[in-house]
């Protein structure tokens, strides 16, 4: 499986599809996983809830919004499938906006969700009909088929991900 053309997609997203290294939407999301889990992990404790400026989400919070805009892209993922797929009797698991949530959680119990999140994101991915992916609809007046969404949301990460290591953990914060 390829990456999508940027055609199939709104193009305020287009800088998260760039971002991704793999034409195969499940080596991206498993990649982007990967390299967000890894790089989180050695987040120093006080690290967790800095922000760069006063009106910027903590660390805490842009790995909340991670998940939450997993969250909204997989449950239209499944609308769209559903109006191609009357029978699809398939949605996302409910999620709760993790980005409230991770103010009181920890960095170790977010990144937790974040891996369970991930892995139900794949698992939604994996069980659709393939000759569906490619399908294009319109969700609030953005244009996406399946196939952008999986690899807009491993962008998405990576890009949140570089703006963490860019102004939450350069040495010199």
């Amino acid at each position: 499986m390829s990456k999508p053309n940027k055609e199939d997609y709104d193009e305020r997203f287009h800088m998260y599809v760039d971002l991704t290294n793999t034409e195969d939407m499940f080596e991206a999301l498993e990649a982007s996983s990967e390299e967000l889990l890894t790089s989180m992990a050695v987040v120093p404790v006080e690290k967790e809830d800095y922000r760069y400026e006063a009106e910027k989400w903590s660390i805490k919070e842009v790995i909340g919004h991670i998940i939450s805009a997993e969250n909204w892209f997989c449950i239209n993922a499944s609308r769209i499938i559903k109006m191609h797929k009357p029978d699809y009797e398939y949605l996302p698991p409910a999620r709760y906006d993790m980005l409230e949530v991770a103010k009181s959680k920890s960095l170790a119990n977010i990144l937790d969700d974040f891996k369970s999140n991930r892995k139900a994101t794949i698992d939604f991915f994996e069980g659709i009909d393939p000759t569906i992916l490619d399908v294009s609809e319109s969700v609030k007046d953005r244009k996406f088929t399946i196939r952008a969404i999986a690899f807009i949301l491993s962008g998405h990460c990576q890009h949140h991900l570089n703006v963490i290591q860019e102004r939450y953990l350069a040495s010199s914060n």
